[in-house]
């Protein structure tokens, strides 16, 4: 069975209550984000955002906290080469924090992670995950594009250690129109 997150979403779109309190147990320390009403802005954004097909198929990862040893879940998302063949991919685990919100919506969840952990809670780590750099997908492109901006302006002329910068450019969307072309002199000093 195919269940991509957004038709998880779907299925418990009456349940942002539950998502919240699985959120506030897992992450304590980011009531502020309940209190203030974010993770509730992030979750009805959610519900109007079209999913966009993604060759992704995502994981949570526990871990432990460093400081007080609790556990940590997060999310890890991995790229496969084909739909036929989801158990061949890429070595790369990929944070959410940057990738575009609807494509984020595209992807498929691991059967497993489905067998072990509650729906809401799946969504509450999905959430956190998708806010590191903002409560809406406006601002965290726009921290998006400035990172990769930044990037590009600090090391022009040094090895970055890719294939092709024109690659990194591909994935900066315009803040006024998701599908306007990066423009170069806006790298330039």
């Amino acid at each position: 069975m195919v269940l991509l997150l957004k038709g998880l979403l779907m299925l418990y779109k009456d349940s942002v209550e539950e998502v919240e309190q699985e959120f506030q147990e897992m992450y304590p320390h980011l009531n502020s984000h309940i209190e203030n009403g974010n993770v509730r802005k992030v979750f009805n954004e959610l519900l109007t955002i079209e999913e966009k097909e993604a060759n992704f198929i995502v994981r949570i990862e526990e871990g432990k906290c460093m400081i007080n040893k609790k556990i940590t879940y997060g999310f890890k998302a991995q790229r496969y080469s084909s739909p036929e063949n989801k158990l061949d991919t890429e070595d790369n685990d990929y944070s959410l924090s940057f990738i575009s919100w609807d494509e984020i919506l595209g992807m498929e969840i691991d059967e497993r992670i489905l067998i072990a952990y509650r729906p809401t809670k799946i969504l509450a780590v999905m959430i956190h995950e998708m806010t590191v750099y903002g409560f809406d997908s406006k601002s965290v492109q726009s921290q998006k594009n400035d990172f990769i901006k930044a990037i590009l302006n600090n090391y022009k002329g040094e090895d970055l250690n890719i294939d092709d910068e024109d690659e990194i450019k591909l994935y900066i969307v315009s803040e006024d129109d998701e599908d306007e072309d990066f423009d170069d002199e806006d790298t330039e000093e």
